[in-house]
């Protein structure tokens, strides 16, 4: 007779003795501890191995060698090694485990000759076989090393399947021996029974059935695993039914404890296997019906819904789940797509959350998809377990509450938690809901569900502030309120600003508290009137009898209206886009308040209009006379009046709104130099006892698409009806400039000019408006093919050229109104009589800013040039002069006269007056062998006055000297003819006289002729 096991119900010394099902010790000894399967890993003996051995002998090798040459060491040391094998093969053997031993090689033994004998002699002494027990790992690669273990596991992956099918044979037979679950008898044990009584045969059922499913599991066979574990799972629940159970598990008893984690492991196992086997819906089946089970036994085990015992327990069985699903997702698990597929009718549905509920028949009748009946992702199972969790903290709080109370009550659950409540006070509940909360929100956000997300992070929000973590709440609060108020999700977004509100009250965030409170006003987020009305008083007692009294914090609270949804709209428009300096221009300011909000009327102590440049900042403030309750109004606020002292315009305008109002402020802005004027805020003030409350919409950071925007609209005083102004959308902004002065300018000359002449140019401006102006003149001259010829421009007509420059500058000064001022200026064009380009630019400002010039007028003038005189040169040959050559040594000096006669027209248009027609000689000779000199000529009329196309003669007689009559012939320069001279006019009487200078042709020594002289006898003799 085989003795019982140490964990056999049997066992006296057995945790389970005598009615206990499984304990978790077999299962780990099992897993654990028993090995089906026993390698052990031997190192081959060799000399390197022993530190202090003599050399080992040489081996002889060939066919002469034999057994006796072998090394006696070696085969001690092998015989002993296939001993200590060979018994632990008969251990294990008879224990029903396989055996097998790896024999690892070192480097030395790849040229040992006697290897493969003494390899031989251990498979032989050691009784094991060499294919699927002896192995031999020789000195290899990692490659190497990875394939012989992949043979390895291959090799003993059978002999473990023969273990645990043995293991599956014997119980087997057990099982045969116990009478079957239909026919058997249950074996109930008397309820007045003292004392535990043993285990009945559906608890040995159960035993052995689990026996099977966990050695079928281990030899997997996964299909034979899963009909053990169901068959033990469905007897266990019959003997957990209270009324019709063997009687053998009393509620909240140590075995009834066991067996129900026993049956919440078997339940996980079902499911794990059918995900394995890719059949997500018999999962979800199974995890429902334990489920619905459980939920019947907990009401008549009196640990209901109305226990937080039961909470935790679904809590549980949800959350792992849950991780079975993100086990089998992450290793290729594809979850069902849940399509809305039309039902059969009188098809049962699925199994279905008794958390979430059941559709039915009619509802599948009619196709969709519940998701109580579908495999979700593991997110949607750590939320449900969260919500369990949150559930079991409010039941573990009626529990806490029931238990301080004076009140003794006889209620069965009540009783049964008390029990439990002392280990549960241990559970920190909020940070248990707020690690599924983030689980489920990991999943959800892997999976791309940005809704159940946000959805999510409220819920740890409200994790958070249950928790009394207000800081953490908030924070949550308004990460996940900024995307609900940019999509309107107004229903989440009230829920979510009232838990910000009430977290924000309880950290003393006053700031926060009037922000969330102006919001709740508006009529978007859907509330009633009277609550509306609550959180009314509630703004108006926070801010005269709230914390902002006591603040010693003295900067403004602003609460930024185009960040929230608000309870006031705010339109501003400018006439006009653009505007001139000193004149007003006009701007409206809308204000309109919810159809049904605020519920009482509210009144702001004033109104602010914020521009770029504060000097022109509007405040109006509450005119507590008005007691305007039409549903239009409208305020002239034009005749503001500037206070120094606080540098803004000031005026008063009825400030108390109520719901469905509307009212528009009109004002204007002076201003007295150009700029850009930009309405940065308006701004709203509450009436506060302690700091300043604005409420401020951000003009300047509006961003409008004007195609999608209305018309622009201007209100009127009578009708609130308005008209329609030119544009779309809203102008915050106009551009202010000086009105341009209407300035002409007119120019006088009398073309063509002559060059080298001072030619007058007159610049008129006249001024056609009624105030004077200021004007500056600019004057640029320059060619037409862009090339410097020295012109030059001047004021005065002066011979003194220091002054003259190619650009001039002139201040004209004051224009009176309707006056005209006129400027002349000189131009004297030099060399050649090319068409020069005049630029005027004439810059202006009225005589009343102080600005620089600013407004700029350009004109552009072309002027012809022409020459005064063309000049034709003739020379003559006078007389030759030669010194005696007969001279010793003889004289080389010759010289000539020439008369150069030069005929001068006048090319004018206009008469010239010419005053004298003068030779200047060159002072340098332009060669050193010729001297030229004028002769002395006879002074004509001082003053002629010459007509176009008259000529007019001038002769010069020159003499030419040379002292070398053999050197060779170069040309001499003679000067130039000079004309001064002046144009014939009214205007040109008083200019300075011109002078033209126009140069001789270069002339030389005419061709010498050869001459032989005879001299003097020199007394020379023979």
């Amino acid at each position: 007779m085989h003795p019982h096991s140490a964990l056999s119900p049997l066992s006296s010394q057995s945790p389970l003795h005598p009615d206990g099902i499984m304990t978790t010790q077999w299962y780990e000894k099992h897993l654990n501890v028993y090995p089906s399967v026993v390698v052990g890993f031997y190192d081959l003996w060799d000399w390197s191995m022993e530190a202090g051995t003599p050399q080992r002998p040489k081996r002889e090798v060939g066919p002469l060698a034999g057994q006796a040459l072998a090394d006696p060491v070696e085969r001690e040391r092998d015989a002993a090694m296939a001993h200590g094998i060979n018994e632990k093969r008969k251990y294990f053997h008879e224990r029903g485990v396989k055996y097998a031993a790896v024999i690892i090689l070192n480097p030395r033994h790849i040229d040992d000759p006697a290897i493969e004998d003494r390899l031989a002699a251990l498979r032989k002494l050691s009784g094991l076989d060499s294919k699927n027990s002896l192995f031999v790992l020789p000195v290899s690669t990692q490659t190497d090393a990875n394939e012989f273990i992949n043979n390895l596991f291959r090799s003993l992956y059978e002999p473990a399947q023969v273990y645990y099918s043995n293991h599956v044979k014997r119980v087997r037979k057990k099982l045969a021996r116990l009478p079957s679950p239909s026919v058997a008898i249950r074996q109930v044990t008397p309820q007045t029974a003292d004392g535990p009584q043993p285990l009945s045969v559906p608890g040995w059922l159960v035993r052995y059935e689990y026996k099977l499913g966990v050695f079928q599991e281990f030899r997997q066979d996964i299909q034979g695993s899963l009909k053990s574990y169901d068959a033990a799972y469905n007897m266990l629940l019959n003997m957990l039914q209270p009324s019709t159970g063997d009687g053998s598990l009393k509620p909240r008893s140590k075995r009834w404890k066991e067996a129900c984690i026993l049956a919440d492991c078997m339940n996980i196992k079902i499911c794990r296997f059918f995900l394995f086997q890719d059949n997500a819906s018999m999962a979800l089946a199974q995890l429902n019906k334990h489920l619905h089970a459980f939920q019947l036994f907990s009401n008549e085990w009196h640990m209901g819904e109305r226990s937080f015992e039961y909470w935790s327990w679904l809590s549980k069985q949800y959350r792992v789940f849950a991780e079975q699903i993100d086990i089998a997702t992450r290793h290729g698990f594809k979850l069902p797509v849940p399509l809305p597929v039309q039902s059969s009718v009188g098809s049962p549905p699925l199994g279905s959350s008794p958390f979430l509920g059941s559709s039915g028949y009619a509802n599948q009748a009619e196709g969709g998809s519940n998701p109580g009946e579908l495999l979700q992702h593991a997110g949607f199972y750590f939320h449900l377990a969260a919500m369990c969790s949150a559930e079991r903290r409010r039941r573990y709080m009626e529990m806490e509450k029931w238990k301080d109370s004076e009140a003794k009550t006889d209620d069965l659950i009540y009783r049964s938690a008390m029990a439990a409540l002392p280990e549960e006070e241990q559970v920190d509940h909020s940070a248990l809901t707020i690690e599924l909360l983030t689980k489920g929100y990991e999943q959800f956000k892997k999976h791309r569900n940005t809704r159940m997300t946000l959805y999510l992070a409220a819920e740890i929000a409200g994790t958070y502030y249950e928790a009394g973590k207000f800081e953490m709440a908030l924070k949550f609060f308004e990460r996940i309120g900024k995307t609900y108020r940019k999509e309107s999700w107004h229903t989440v977004l009230t829920s979510i600003l009232r838990w910000s509100l009430r977290c924000a009250k309880e950290l003393g965030m006053t700031t926060s508290v009037v922000g969330y409170l102006v919001e709740l006003l508006c009529d978007n987020l859907p509330m009633s009137q009277d609550k509306r009305s609550e959180l009314q008083n509630d703004l108006q007692s926070t801010l005269t009898h709230g914390s902002l009294t006591d603040d010693d914090n003295q900067e403004p609270l602003i609460v930024r209206m185009d960040d929230i949804n608000s309870f006031l709209t705010c339109h501003v428009q400018f006439e006009k886009s653009s505007g001139f300096v000193n004149q007003p221009i006009h701007f409206q300011i809308s204000l309109s308040t919810n159809k049904s909000s605020p519920p009482q009327p509210i009144v702001f102590r004033s109104l602010r209009i914020i521009f770029n440049n504060e000097r022109w900042n509007q405040v109006y403030v509450n005119d507590e006379g008005d007691n305007d309750d039409k549903d239009y109004s409208y305020y002239d606020c034009t005749n503001s009046e500037y206070d120094s002292t606080e540098k803004r315009w000031n005026a008063n305008a009825g400030l108390q709104f109520r719901h469905g109002q509307s009212k528009v402020f009109e004002g204007t802005v002076t201003l007295d130099h150009s700029e850009n004027l930009k309405m940065e805020t308006v701004m709203l003030e509450l009436n506060s006892s302690g700091r300043q409350v604005f409420l401020c919409f951000d003009i300047a950071n509006r961003i409008q698409d004007t195609r999608s925007a209305g018309r622009r609209k201007w209100h009127n005083v009578e009708s609130p009806k308005p008209t329609f102004l030119q544009g779309r959308g809203e102008i915050s902004a106009a551009d202010i400039s000086q009105q341009p002065s209407k300035l002409t300018i007119t120019n006088k000359h009398y073309a063509p000019a002559l060059v080298d002449e001072h030619y007058p140019f007159f610049i008129t401006l006249t001024n056609e408006e009624s105030t004077p102006v200021d004007a500056v003149i600019r004057v640029e001259i320059k060619a037409t093919e862009t090339q410097d010829l020295g012109d030059k421009l001047k004021l005065a007509p002066t011979d003194d050229d220091a002054s003259a420059t190619s650009i001039l500058d002139i201040d004209v000064g004051q224009i009176e109104g309707n006056g005209s001022k006129e400027q002349i200026l000189y131009i004297i064009g030099r060399t050649t009589p090319l068409t020069r380009l005049l630029n005027i630019s004439v810059r202006y400002k009225p005589s009343s800013s102080n600005q620089e010039p600013y407004f700029e007028k350009h004109e552009m003038v072309k002027i012809h040039y022409n020459k005064a005189f063309e000049v034709k040169f003739h020379s003559h040959e006078q007389h030759t002069e030669y010194k005696d050559a007969a001279t010793f040594p003889p004289s080389l000096e010759e010289k000539e006269r020439l008369l150069v006669i030069a005929a001068v027209r006048c090319t004018s248009p206009w008469n010239l007056q010419v005053v004298s027609m003068e030779m200047e000689q060159d002072q340098q000779p332009s060669h050193g062998y010729i001297q030229v000199q004028a002769m002395p000529k006879a002074r004509g009329e001082d003053v002629k006055e010459w007509k176009k196309d008259q000529v007019f003669n001038s002769n010069h007689l020159f003499e030419l000297t040379t002292r070398d009559r053999t050197a060779p012939k170069t040309a001499a320069d003679f000067g130039a003819l000079v004309i001064t001279w002046r144009r014939v006019s009214n205007i040109h009487e008083e200019m300075p006289l011109c002078q033209t200078s126009i140069p001789f042709p270069p002339f030389s020594f005419s061709s010498t002729e050869i001459r032989v002289h005879r001299g003097k006898s020199m007394g020379f003799s023979n």
